[in-house]
């Protein structure tokens, strides 16, 4: 039966989404009728196979509903970087709620009790779960997304394109520098490739340049994942535009195309967060209630990187999850032995080294846990398993190996080159960090630490000491596997991971630490104290992670526009990133709020400092586009009362002349509380702090404008309640 509601799901997502597309493009896409024929044929076994019971029609009803709404879903959101955005905003809350609503009706009427909702919930089935999780990334509005993946990202256009890998037509105008004019920038991203005749050609770090080639130079396999969900996309009619071309030798490029390639990057990224996930939910659950392991899968999804990454981005992480969790499965499994699993499981372990290499720590650890398995064997029988298993793992290593040789020249592929590049570059050791400072930020640090983006995990820690015996064979991976990241990630020179959010380094090793969860979720159903520990870490892990995507405070912080190097921000408590959000209440509360440049978003260039703050000079070219403002809008909260305002500005090299060159507006609505413009006689009487009045508490806008057309030297300014000193 299971089979045959499959079937029938499938069928008719495909029908609903081909016409979708269909009446959207003006019925101009031919291929959606591949979409009809796959859909048609689905619904003909359903419908040759199936002998339901009159009690199943409700059931039936609801898959017929949830299938066609699913497809239409599936179609509006590729149309959403187009004119249709608004419409799929307004459709994705409505699929939303009639899923909820669905699955909260099928879970009630299961014992006509309000508390055993939750529990009859957790035994809809993995299908309900895959829509609900898979409908929460997609349904994430920002663009979440690397450079690291580009590579990824443009493989599906060049493989429909001129088939093959190679991404030269999407990045031109690479700089060619003679010889005798290379000198070595390990300060810089950019990095060199070494031509037969001896010069240098310059590109980004994740690319690589072999045999007249320009590759990416990170592992293969997420963008043949990338190319496969995008085909099969274009066979219910999607169509994602090709990126434009991206000019390496003007600055700051753009690609005009660019939320197509995306929303295509984060739908697949979604796809595999669920399917991860899910996986998950059907491993625990062969030794846990489907409650448990609903919970577990819940915390796993959302509390971890694994949502604020790995559901966004097609970063390689997302694939050592998958087999992570796809090998936890299979040892989980009573017939681990049976020849295909064990064939599979071998395959599984072989492609890890082809997703990230240090990866194979992960997979080395696992084959001592299958040789203990063979134990009890006969010889015979264990010969036999361990040439099947050897077989498996010969399919990856011979099949993406042998592609690594043929379009890198080396098995290792793109990461090989890339170490030449860097090496060239002045950098032929990346791993020359300080371990301990490393070590501590991984785990502890308030930018980027374990600990506290995941506190969750701190319960994980009680799985190696209350041993289920089912997942016993977790403890040595899990205690080894740490140690070895925590070495080498803890030695890496950017041990925070770059542009990322979170313990994005660590995000290999979260399938372990979910599943070393069960002792402490089981018995804290018993024992209040470990109940609360649950609860408070739960609440902060998930919103650690889901806040990064649906608010801006989190995202901005996460974000390289700010001027604080990354490895000071990294160790600022009073700036965690998730607690940004809050941030706009603290003046409701302190009276106080501290402007600093070097914090906010903005395009000024270094100009010293004033009153030991970094100062920026800010001219006509500093502004955000199309406005006055040098820095976003603030918007916080005040409460009434007299305040003194101090401002840390000067004009460049004491220049003296006439008119104003900034404006501090702080406003609610139609109500100015200052507008204090800053002119030669502002210096002159050397005025920084102004007294003014907020008659009324609430929300409150403080805009900071250029005005006129000389630069001037701006640091921030601070507001506190009380009379100026």
């Amino acid at each position: 039966m299971l089979a045959i509601f499959n079937s029938l799901f499938i069928g008719i997502v495909f029908i609903s989404s081909s016409f979708t597309n269909q009446i959207l493009s003006g019925f101009s896409r031919h291929l959606a009728w591949v979409g009809f024929g796959l859909g048609i044929g689905f619904l003909s076994y359903f419908f040759h196979k199936n002998r339901w019971k009159d009690q199943s029609i409700k059931d039936l009803i609801s898959q017929v509903i949830i299938s066609a709404l699913t497809g239409i879903y599936i179609a509006l959101y590729f149309f959403s970087p187009t004119v249709y955005g608004t419409l799929f905003k307004n459709f994705k809350t409505f699929y939303i709620l009639i899923l909820l609503s669905v699955s909260i009706g099928v879970s009630y009427n299961k014992t006509k009790k309000v508390r055993d909702i939750w529990k009859n919930f957790s035994k809809l089935g993995p299908l309900t779960l895959f829509l609900l999780l898979f409908t929460i990334p997609t349904s994430v509005t920002r663009l979440y997304s690397s450079e690291d993946s580009h590579g990824t990202k443009l493989i599906p256009f060049s493989l429909e394109k001129d088939g093959n890998l190679d991404l030269s037509e999407f990045f031109i105008n690479l700089p060619v520098i003679p010889a005798s004019e290379w000198t070595p920038d390990k300060e810089v991203l950019d990095v060199p490739s070494q031509l037969p005749s001896g010069d240098y050609i310059e590109h980004p770090f994740f690319l690589t340049v072999y045999d007249g080639k320009l590759l990416s130079a990170f592992p293969l396999l997420p963008g043949l994942y990338n190319s496969i969900v995008y085909f099969s996309l274009k066979l219910i009619g999607v169509e994602i535009r090709t990126p434009d071309t991206i000019n390496l030798s003007s600055s700051g490029p753009k690609m005009h195309a660019i939320e197509d390639f995306i929303y295509l990057e984060k739908f697949s990224s979604s796809f595999l967060f669920v399917i991860t996930s899910i996986l998950l939910f059907k491993a625990i659950s062969k030794t846990a209630s489907a409650r448990t392991s609903l919970l577990i899968t819940l915390l796993y999804s959302f509390g971890t990187t694994h949502f604020s990454n790995t559901s966004q981005t097609l970063w390689q992480h997302g694939f050592v999850e998958f087999l992570t969790v796809a090998s936890i499965f299979l040892f989980l499994s009573k017939d681990i032995f049976a020849p295909a699993k064990t064939f599979l499981l071998g395959m599984i372990l072989g492609s890890f080294f082809f997703v990230r290499p240090p990866s194979i720590i992960i997979a080395g650890l696992f084959g001592p846990v299958f040789f203990w398995r063979l134990r009890h064997l006969y010889i015979k029988e264990k010969i036999k398993l361990l040439i099947i298993s050897a077989t498996g793992i010969l399919i990856p290593l011979c099949s993406l190996g042998l592609l690594n040789y043929l379009e890198y020249g080396h098995i290792m592929g793109g990461y090989y080159l890339m170490e030449k590049s860097f090496a060239l570059s002045g950098m032929p050791n990346r791993f020359i960090g300080d371990l301990w400072e490393g070590v501590g930020g991984l785990l502890i640090s308030p930018g980027f630490g374990l600990f506290v983006f995941s506190p969750i995990v701190l319960l994980s820690f009680l799985g190696f000491f209350l041993i289920r015996k089912k997942i016993g064979f977790l403890i040595l991976p899990t205690i080894l596997s740490t140690l070895v990241y925590l070495y080498i990630y803890g030695k890496h020179f950017i041990w925070w991971g770059g542009v990322s959010y979170a313990t994005r380094f660590l995000s290999d090793l979260m399938p372990f630490f979910a599943v070393l969860l069960l002792p402490a979720v089981t018995i804290s159903y018993k024992r209040t104290l470990l109940k609360v520990l649950l609860i408070l870490f739960s609440i902060i892990s998930i919103w650690a992670h889901t806040s990064a995507m649906y608010s801006d405070a989190p995202f901005i912080e996460w974000q390289a526009c700010k001027r604080l190097p990354i490895r000071e921000k990294a160790w600022r408590w009073e700036r965690v990133p998730y607690t940004m959000p809050f941030k706009s209440y603290y003046p409701y509360i302190t009276g106080k709020l501290d402007i600093e440049m070097i914090h906010e978003c903005q395009l000024g260039a270094a100009a010293g400092s004033i009153e030991n703050r970094t100062a920026f000079k800010f001219n006509n070219n500093s502004v955000l586009l199309g406005t006055e403002k040098i820095v976003p809008d603030i918007n916080t909260y005040f409460r009434s009362g007299h305040y003194c305002a101090k401002i840390f500005s000067e004009t460049e090299n004491g220049q003296n002349f006439s008119g104003e060159t900034l404006q501090i507006l702080i406003t609610q609505k139609d109500k100015i509380f200052l507008s204090q413009s800053l002119d030669p006689e502002f210096f002159k009487n050397n005025k920084s702090e102004i007294e003014f009045d907020i008659t009324k508490s609430g929300k409150t806008k403080i805009s900071i404008l250029k005005k006129g057309e000389k630069p001037v030297i701006f640091a921030g300014l601070t507001l506190i309640k009380g009379n100026c000193e």
